[in-house]
């Protein structure tokens, strides 16, 4: 039997041509998933269903282009999810406001960082609304491109590992993880303690800033990277162990990144 995965596609569309309003580029975003993604290879052994968190989306061409696997949408902006759901939305200013009133300890607050993971809170309320039981989950930002085959990340996880992150691009993981955008949504800035051995050695901070790096300390990579390590303690694993990511801008930065954005 097929394992089961969620896609979220959260965060603006920019020049992803899925949008009503498209850039007249970004094809090259479609054809990575068709190549590196969604491919013969990848169906082979998972079945998919996806939801989308975003700005503005031509819901006929994601249909199509995902071959009817789009299950819901939500639009913040508009106020608006594709098919309602029972459950309200959250109260953005109310949740941004809590945010905003974090002592930042003079350290930059990456303010703007926030919002997608309210968009991700919405994917995730639409998930859990649609009641139907996942192995894993992917969540991607909809102006990202894919340089290579990310069924690796898959037989990781098939071997037990719990989490993948690069950067603050897209994550891979365990679908028992998937509250983790509930927690960022209602949580966003309290997840700022240093982690792991600093040393980058999982690939915790795929840009090479180490951990105790405080210019970032509030920034979106390293929220959610504390919010997985939390909440994969509270479970009873260990993240050195569990939580594995890649090397971003690295030395071989071309060889170990699994994406790129188009601008």
């Amino acid at each position: 039997m097929k394992k089961q995965v969620a896609i979220i596609y959260n965060g603006q569309i920019r020049t992803n041509p899925l949008s009503v309003r498209p850039h007249g580029r970004g094809s090259e975003i479609l054809n990575s998933i068709k190549e590196h993604f969604l491919n013969d290879e990848f169906k082979e052994e998972y079945d998919y269903d996806v939801f989308v968190s975003t700005d503005n989306l031509d819901v006929q061409a994601a249909n199509e282009f995902f071959e009817n696997r789009l299950v819901n949408v939500a639009l913040w902006e508009e106020r608006k999810i594709l098919h309602p759901i029972s459950s309200p939305m959250p109260d953005h200013s109310k949740l941004y406001g809590k945010f905003q009133s974090i002592d930042f300890q003079g350290y930059p607050s990456h303010s703007n960082q926030y919002h997608q993971y309210y968009r991700a809170s919405l994917a995730y309320q639409m998930i859990i609304d649609y009641q139907k039981k996942y192995d894993y989950f992917i969540i991607i930002r909809p102006d990202l491109k894919f340089q290579k085959s990310i069924l690796p990340i898959f037989q990781e996880l098939e071997n037990g590992r719990k989490v993948f992150m690069e950067h603050n691009l897209f994550s891979v993981a365990s679908f028992e993880m998937i509250d983790v955008y509930f927690e960022l949504a209602h949580r966003y800035g309290e997840f700022h303690v240093n982690r792991g051995d600093g040393g980058n050695t999982c690939g915790e901070y795929p840009n090479f800033c180490p951990m105790n790096c405080n210019n970032i300390k509030f920034s979106s990579e390293m929220q959610e990277t504390n919010c997985f390590y939390y909440m994969l303690e509270k479970r009873g694993y260990n993240p050195q162990e569990h939580f594995f990511g890649s090397v971003y801008n690295g030395e071989d930065g071309n060889r170990n990144t699994y994406c790129t954005l188009v601008r």
